[in-house]
């Protein structure tokens, strides 16, 4: 069942390649239909989000703001495929780096950089595009597909590029491996932690948020420069990745959870500004405060 799908895969990623984007987004709009009003795709858990930041919402700004949210994820998910084919060109082209100066001062200063950002806009094409545009070693840390035959052509793809993708599981021993190297490490870190003892607790779109801890334990570990990735749609198929400052090599040492806050606060802006290019169908607040103390 698994090499079926693998091959549905495969002739998805053959077909997407011919067809023409103007086609794709034609295609996206009909996904989008179906995953919110056919299969209800985490409807609930969209809904049960929106109530929580958006109470005041009346219910035809709910019901609009929840139709941009699917034809996001089902753009996010084509795209995806897409990028499978994409040549240098087009993804130079479609997911431009704007800024490159905070990266190029962190390097002259001999230091690693943890470019973190959010499930916002296509994060998906970063796992391509990066090295299009800088000279350093990119590592991007990925959550394992339970599918193999889909999780190793994906990395083999991934990786045609130069990016190391490393298992999220080893996260700790490719910090490790290469943190001395000027290295760029990819971290898309807004989601729940899987370890909430560990997070670091944060007010977040107005709600006690729990976040991974994994950004203060490697950046005071490496001493690591930290930069923010906004990455802005512009229009359909296009992006733009404005880079910036989280904590500068010249910066005093921060206090245990003010790098995640900062991060945190960046992409909470960037939301506030324009909702409905997040990931919404994660169940962003499934842990609370009071269930997960030691």
């Amino acid at each position: 069942m698994k090499y079926l799908a693998f091959l549905t895969f495969r002739f998805m990623v053959f077909l997407f390649a011919i067809i023409p984007f103007r086609l794709l987004y034609f295609i996206s709009d009909g996904v989008a239909f179906l995953l919110r009003k056919v299969v209800k795709y985490r409807l609930n858990t969209v809904k049960h989000n929106l109530d929580l930041v958006y109470p005041e919402l009346t219910k035809i700004e709910k019901h609009l703001l929840i139709r941009e949210i699917y034809r996001n994820l089902s753009d996010i998910l084509l795209e995806g495929i897409k990028g499978f084919s994409m040549s240098k060109k087009q993804l130079m082209y479609r997911h431009k780096l704007m800024d490159s100066e905070p990266l190029e001062t962190a390097y002259e200063l001999n230091k690693s950089v943890m470019l973190v950002t959010g499930h916002y806009g296509n994060w998906e094409w970063g796992a391509f595009s990066p090295n299009y545009f800088i000279d350093q070693q990119v590592i991007g840390f990925y959550k394992p597909l339970t599918n193999k035959y889909i999780n190793n052509f994906a990395l083999k793809k991934r990786a045609f590029t130069g990016t190391i993708l490393a298992d999220i599981n080893d996260t700790s021993l490719y910090f490790e491996k290469y943190h001395d190297r000027n290295s760029l490490f990819l971290m898309a870190a807004d989601q729940s932690p899987t370890k909430p003892h560990y997070a670091v607790w944060l007010n977040f779109l107005g709600q006690k948020t729990a976040c991974i801890h994994g950004i203060e334990k490697y950046v005071d570990q490496y001493d690591l420069a930290v930069l923010y990735c906004h990455i802005k749609r512009v229009k359909r198929g296009y992006y733009e990745l404005h880079v910036d400052w989280i904590t500068h090599p010249s910066d005093a040492k921060k206090q245990y959870g003010e790098t995640t806050a900062l991060f945190m606060k960046k992409l909470e802006k960037q939301i506030l500004n324009k909702p409905q290019d997040w990931l919404w169908t994660h169940n962003r607040w499934k842990h609370r405060p009071e269930a997960t103390q030691k």
